[in-house]
């Protein structure tokens, strides 16, 4: 970008246009930055044509504003100009007058330097030009410009294709970066990495069209580079577009083709007449050297010979920044490297294809769209033009998953046929049958269990350098959705390794789930390392079930059953976290039925129905018949069972307000506690159910002190055997019962010890009934605005569980509390 100087003899006339302004050279004053920025984009906006709310105003804003608070979000300040009254233009100016943005180029460095006494000093040719119309002044008057920078304008040289989009989309922070990569004097070589599909070609087109317009409009754009000449080369030999893939006319595949493309762009025809390649890069270097150059060399993965391609460009001049793009990995001076479109830009693409196609698109149609191309802008592309001509969507859509489809084969099948039958394909495959991010041991387990784990480094760094694979938090994940459903077809392709491949996966799991599930659901443990891999466990237990793998299904279900019922217990919407659990439920039991395994099918149906007691809300009467059905089958499990059945059994009695019921079922169960011989730890697990459930009874027909007495037994025998969930639930229901008695010191110090380790454990439920009890006591003793407080907390913490006569409880207890505040 050219830089002005003031000539000499011409600083007293800028300093008396600042004085009449009553301008200060100072960081305080910002009239001068402001003025200047408006006289650049009013210049901006008179040569390029646009008008007050022209929407590039908004597209290219990060190109020509620049923040004052490095911190602030780009997207909000657009939204804000977007959203407020006036024009686009009107609210930019008032950003500009507010101090909060400026233009590019403007700051109160070049202002300083442009008011300086000292002649040397020199700023970037637009700020110049800005400044002397803010002060009134004729910039050529000015400006100290050499005579033959006016007289002898160089020659534009140019081949880039015309784009096939008409506005680019959700790409403004890569433009800017890429521009700002082109700006450095030392990045020569740029490489714009990333899979098919996702706009590399036609993010390089925006910027050298944008680089091209300022070399038109005589350096008057905005910190964007300025070049000669621009080549544009190709080694790819088809394009997509909506109507499908169309091919490629021109195509540089080698190194001499290359040549060639440059020679016939910068009009040296004689350079192909010379035979001696060394001979013929040295007259290239010598005349490339006198001018600045763009060369784009795009799809570098196609051609044919790459390690010559790399060279040439190492080779070239200073004055020559290349810019490559690929779906591979290469070793240049800095990459950028593309991803899928966020769901708003994917949004606005829709939205600007299906206008220029004249296709109505409905909202619903918006979001299959997103969910089924993942954000690929070239997928986008596809199904709009289908749509166009009459084609359903979801057709298209389903299309484009298939892997002997045309586009998918268009953006994968080049990259994966040098990798068929070697290690690197194996562990791609294998990867697919993960849905999330994989741990590499069980990755490597499902796909080349007897492989060398260096061997395993190369060839996943291979499969990386490829685009197919990423690398995140210690973890690998297919790209994009639509590579994994490639690969699936790749899978279903070699049946010999994916039937032991499945196998393999199948018993990773078992042993994972084995080792960190298999705990009391009655306790808190530590679940993390099982969380982390929850999504695939899922998908593991979803193909069982496909496959009818009876005998690992229910093995699995028994190793995660604990970490189920913790979700419910301790994490978000308890009927959300339950779900998938009963499902998974109905098909055992009818499993189980069909192969006659009875005790299994009486540990299905007592685990369901616990489980819908646990959910309440409408289904005791499904848990009843359930547990009807355990018991007639109780004789095929053992004492430790039936223990458990018959006090489940009482807790929903409980919750069904049939006290008297409830009371027999724990007598009967204290009966047969007193009859069997079980494991001491087991036993005394039985007594304190036993006990809590019967001081529940006690507490809800107002017999307090008799619940408390159950309680304190209860809660001696937690201790003995450290049972940490039980005594904190216990404590919950003392500091209740402390209420109702008037001790309400000793309830507050109860509900504050038990929200603490509540809260220490991240037992959502618990912690909702503690800020439920603290309501209570807040209540009692007259403080209601803490017990207003408290109470809408635990208000929205059941509805968040799905505990909804917990929540209308707590309801009930808000409405009181506010009719006395």
């Amino acid at each position: 970008m050219r830089r002005f100087k003031v000539a000499e003899g011409q600083q007293e006339r800028i300093r008396n246009g600042r004085l009449q302004k009553g301008w200060r050279v100072s960081e305080e004053d910002i009239r001068p930055l402001s003025e200047a920025s408006k006289c650049l984009i009013d210049r901006y906006a008179q040569e390029n044509n646009w008008s007050d709310d022209d929407l590039r105003w908004l597209e290219n804003f990060a190109n020509i504003f620049r923040v004052v608070e490095q911190n602030q979000n780009i997207d909000h300040i657009k939204r804000q100009i977007r959203n407020s009254p006036g024009s686009l233009l009107h609210n930019i100016k008032q950003l500009i007058d507010d101090g909060e943005i400026f233009a590019k180029g403007i700051s109160y460095r070049t202002w300083r330097s442009f008011t300086s006494q000292t002649p040397t000093s020199r700023i970037n040719a637009p700020a110049f030009q800005a400044y002397c119309d803010a002060l009134g002044l004729e910039w050529e008057e000015i400006a100290e410009i050499p005579l033959a920078a006016l007289a002898n304008p160089r020659p534009i040289y140019n081949n880039l294709p015309t784009p096939d989009y008409t506005e680019l989309v959700g790409r403004e922070t890569e433009i800017s970066e890429l521009l700002n990569f082109l700006s450095q004097k030392n990045i020569y070589r740029v490489i714009v990495e990333g899979s098919g599909g996702l706009g590399k070609t036609a993010l390089v087109l925006e910027v050298a069209y944008r680089c091209l317009q300022a070399r038109l409009n005589g350096d008057n754009n905005f910190n964007v580079p300025i070049f000669d000449a621009f080549i544009f080369t190709s080694a790819r030999q088809q394009h997509l577009t909506g109507c499908g893939l169309l091919r490629w006319t021109q195509q540089q595949s080698k190194r001499i083709d290359i040549i060639s493309a440059i020679a016939d762009t910068i009009e040296f025809p004689e350079i192909k007449s010379i035979l001696d390649p060394k001979q013929q890069l040295q007259q290239l270097r010598v005349k490339l050297s006198s001018f600045h150059s763009l060369l784009i060399i795009d799809n570098l993965e196609t051609v044919e010979d790459q390690e010559d391609v790399l060279a040439l460009i190492y080779e070239l001049p200073p004055t020559v920044k290349v810019i490559i793009t690929s779906r591979q990995q290469a070793p240049l001076d800095c990459y950028l490297a593309l991803e899928p479109l966020s769901e708003e830009a994917c949004f606005q693409l829709i939205e600007n294809l299906a206008c220029q196609g004249s296709v109505v698109i409905n909202t619903n149609q918006y979001q299959k769209i997103y969910d089924g191309t993942g954000g690929i802008p070239g997928a986008i592309i596809y199904p709009i033009g289908q749509l166009r001509a009459s084609r359903s969507l979801d057709g298209v859509l389903q299309q484009l998953h298939q892997p002997k489809h045309n586009i998918p084969r268009f953006w994968f099948e080049s990259s994966l046929q040098p990798l068929q039958n070697q290690p690197a394909h194996y562990l791609l495959m294998a990867l697919a049958m993960f849905p999330q991010p994989a741990m590499k041991a069980a990755i490597v387990q499902v796909a080349l269990p007897i492989a060398d784990d260096r061997n395993i480094d190369e060839e996943l760094a291979v499969l990386q350098q490829l685009w197919l694979i990423k690398f995140q938090k210690e973890r690998y994940v297919i790209n994009l959705p639509l590579t994994r459903s490639y690969v699936f077809g790749e899978l279903a392709a070699n049946c010999e390794f994916e039937q032991a491949a499945r196998e393999r996966w199948i018993n990773w799991y078992l042993q994972y789930s084995q080792e960190y599930g298999q705990k009391d659901e009655k306790e808190w443990h530590d679940y993390e390392i099982l969380e982390e891999e929850w999504d695939n466990l899922q998908a593991v237990m979803e193909w069982c079930i496909d496959q009818n793998r009876y005998e690992e299904f229910l093995q699995l279900w028994r190793n995660i059953n604990c970490y189920s019922h913790t979700q419910g217990y301790s994490r978000g919407d308890r009927t959300t976290a339950w779900r998938n659990g009963l499902d998974w439920i109905d098909w055992l039991i009818q499993a189980a039925i069909q192969h006659q395994h009875w005790s299994t099918v009486a540990e299905l149906m007592a685990n369901k129905g616990w489980t819908l007691t646990l959910i309440g809300n409408n289904r005791f009467t499904e848990a009843q018949t359930l547990f009807t059905q355990a018991w007639k089958l109780r004789h095929h499990q053992n004492s430790n069972f039936q223990l458990t059945l018959a006090i489940h059994i009482g807790c929903l009695r409980i919750e069904q307000q049939k006290f008297p019921q409830a009371h027999r079922w724990f007598h009967w169960s204290q009966n047969l506690l007193n009859r069997v011989t079980l494991d001491p730890e087991i036993a005394t697990r039985h007594q304190i159910q036993i006990l809590y459930n019967q001081g529940q009874i006690h507490f809800k027909t107002s017999n307090y002190h008799e619940a408390e007495t159950s309680y304190q037994q209860a809660l001696s025998l937690a201790k003995t055997i450290d049972w940490q969930r039980a005594m904190c639930l216990i404590q919950n229901w003392l500091a209740d019962i402390a209420i109702e008695l008037g001790n309400l010191q000793k309830s507050q110090e109860l509900l504050e010890q038990c929200l603490l380790v509540a809260e220490k454990n991240l037992d959502q439920c618990t912690i909702a009934f503690c800020k439920q009890s603290t309501a209570f006591l807040a209540k009692a003793d007259g403080n209601w605005t803490d017990a207003q407080s408290f109470a809408q907390s635990a208000y929205q913490d059941f509805l968040k569980l799905g505990m909804l006569a917990e929540a209308e409880e707590t309801q009930t207890l808000l409405q009181v509390i506010k009719s006395n505040i």
